[in-house]
């Protein structure tokens, strides 16, 4: 279940935080707050009316996952039908800072779990007697979703703050593609690896007493060269929970969970088998490759999502329809375009990251099997799914079922299939994600498809100015306005033919002029036509002559051979008292020590 809030924590995240507020709602802000307290009410009875018709603690379980779903839908309609964004929007901070705002979407979010959790304890305290008070209840669940939501906690405080007090010469890298993806990649890596703790004590995990079962597992992880910084008691669902797991990649801060019911409920050699399967994650490092696999989203987010918009635009009837929304309903835009990127983070979490998780569970079994026999994992698999109330049978996107578990094991220890081959064939399969992400990354990071906010409104002008074009070819205004939008693309031939055309159409227009000579200047080799630059660049400044305007003709004086020239263009352009002072002595520098050779 902690695994489906994982998906359910972003998916809200990415929802209310696509939702750009822009100054007003199509609905008032009292009765969007009535539509949005109606909302809740329904769903808090629909959720209770479900629940009381439920026979048995495993189908209470089944529905609260799928329900949890259901409240994020009204949370959707909340944000995008009644307005409930734009009436937050106007509080302090709320639009300054990520993680306030984001904040904001999960707390909203967390109120409909508050109604789904009161209806789905009341429904256990029904079927499975005595139980804890509901309070307690709610607040341990609270305490379980908590660490899920605290790595994007953390990631969005440092980038806010990172965004506002880092040094202003760091500014345009940051503000780059590369500095971007590293900067979350970054923050990503140290996150992951220094969360362990907090995560420990926002469970209120606490380390296993002295007694049999940690002298025997001290003894066991020692003897199997295991390296786990504590043995802790593992309070999941207040304890009835029998389950076990392993976190933290790093030995000094990595934990060892136990329940307080998989203690209780399984036998000494059955507990062995446990702590073998959670010996075989931290022996085939899956922790770490947890960790790779979300930088991996990160990279397949920037690039593909960029394929993918891209291509949408590429239609007439897509971009009509974005374009359409943008100009009717602007604060739905930044979803709506955002879509691609949001069906990519579904596909690739529950389809390619789940059938690693799957693999990466039945090569622990394989590895629990070796080390302790097959016999006690098998006992111990089996127990825990009378204890959990699981149907033996019933698979989930992260796990095979326990019955196709079981029966692997079986089939290893007979001898009909091969844990070895098992693991050479999740290693080729590890081995073509990580090509193909690199591959993706040689063919199309140098070709610019990559994407983030600015791209996508760039390339969504792009496509509206590419249709005023159809409309009215003869217009300079558009095709030089077109011209700077693939420019900045980095679409810089297109870029080039662009400013061409706006010259055959207005051939006195200065910053054609002047965008067209920089181009030929600094462009590719494909493009560079110094003496061409030269010529365009002296029409510009007999136009306008500025300091950007003399900066280009100064670099066309110096790439034509003609150095006192440039300086005498360069010391121009800064009597003009530009703003980046820094850059313009740099250029005269440079034109000096040609000079000086």
């Amino acid at each position: 279940m902690l695994f489906s809030y994982i998906l359910q924590f972003l998916v809200v995240l990415f929802l209310y935080l696509g939702y750009v507020p822009d100054g007003g709602t199509a609905v008032p802000a009292w009765p969007g707050l009535a539509g949005v307290v109606l909302g809740a009410a329904v769903y808090g009875l629909l959720v209770r009316l479900l629940f009381a018709r439920l026979r048995s603690q495993a189908a209470v379980q089944r529905t609260e996952t799928r329900l949890s779903w259901l409240g994020i839908l009204f949370l959707a309609a909340d944000v995008y039908l009644f307005g409930l964004k734009d009436i937050i929007a106007p509080l302090p901070g709320v639009q300054s800072f990520l993680a306030f705002e984001g904040l904001i979407g999960l707390a909203l979010f967390y109120g409909y779990l508050f109604l789904l959790w009161s209806a789905s304890g009341r429904a256990l305290r029904r079927l499975s007697p005595p139980s804890l008070e509901l309070k307690r209840q709610l607040a341990g669940q609270f305490r379980s979703t908590l660490p899920l939501i605290l790595p994007w906690l953390i990631l969005a405080l440092a980038i806010d703050l990172i965004g506002k007090l880092a040094p202003k010469s760091l500014q345009p890298y940051l503000a780059s593609p590369l500095g971007e993806v590293g900067l979350v990649a970054g923050l990503i890596v140290v996150i992951t690896l220094l969360l362990p703790p907090i995560v420990r004590y926002s469970w209120g995990c606490r380390p296993l007493p002295p007694g049999p079962v940690r002298e025997r597992t001290v003894q066991f992880m020692r003897q199997n060269g295991v390296k786990v910084s504590e043995i802790l008691l593992w309070p999941f669902m207040q304890g009835r929970a029998a389950t076990a797991g392993v976190m933290g990649a790093l030995p000094r801060l990595r934990y060892l969970l136990l329940t307080p019911a998989l203690i209780k409920s399984l036998s000494a050699d059955e507990i062995e088998a446990v702590l073998a399967h959670e010996a075989g994650h931290i022996k085939h490092r899956h922790l770490v490759l947890y960790l790779l696999f979300f930088l991996g989203y990160l990279v397949l987010a920037y690039v593909l999502g960029g394929l993918v918009i891209s291509w949408l635009l590429s239609w007439p009837e897509t971009a009509d329809l974005l374009l359409g929304v943008l100009a009717n309903g602007g604060a739905w835009s930044p979803a709506l375009i955002s879509l691609p990127i949001l069906a990519l983070f579904i596909v690739y979490f529950r389809f390619i990251f789940a059938y690693f998780m799957r693999h990466f569970e039945r090569q622990a079994d394989a590895y629990a099997a070796r080390l302790v026999g097959p016999e006690p994992i098998i006992a111990a698999l089996q127990k825990i799914a009378l204890l959990s109330g699981i149907n033996p049978r019933t698979p989930s996107w992260h796990h095979f079922s326990i019955a196709q578990r079981v029966e692997f094991i079986r089939r290893t220890a007979a001898g009909s299939v091969s844990a070895a081959r098992h693991d050479r064939s999740l290693r080729r399969a590890l081995i073509g994600y990580l090509a193909g992400l690199v591959l993706l990354l040689l063919v199309a990071w140098p070709a610019g498809l990559y994407t983030g906010p600015e791209r996508i409104n760039l390339q969504l002008a792009l496509a509206s100015v590419n249709q005023a074009v159809l409309a009215k070819p003869d217009q300079p205004e558009l095709q030089l306005y077109r011209a700077a939008l693939l420019h900045r693309l980095g679409r810089l031939t297109e870029a080039a033919e662009a400013y061409e055309k706006t010259l055959e159409l207005d051939g006195l227009n200065p910053t054609a002029l002047n965008d067209l000579a920089w181009l030929y200047l600094t462009g590719p080799d494909r493009l560079r036509r110094p003496e061409a630059a030269l010529v365009i660049a002296l029409k510009a400044a007999a136009l306008k002559p500025e300091a950007e305007v003399l900066d280009t003709l100064a670099e066309a004086y110096f790439q034509n051979g003609q150095a006192q020239k440039a300086i005498e263009a360069a010391q121009t352009a800064l009597a003009k008292g530009p703003k980046n002072r820094a850059y313009y002595e740099k250029q005269l520098e440079k034109f000096k020590r040609a000079e000086r050779r």
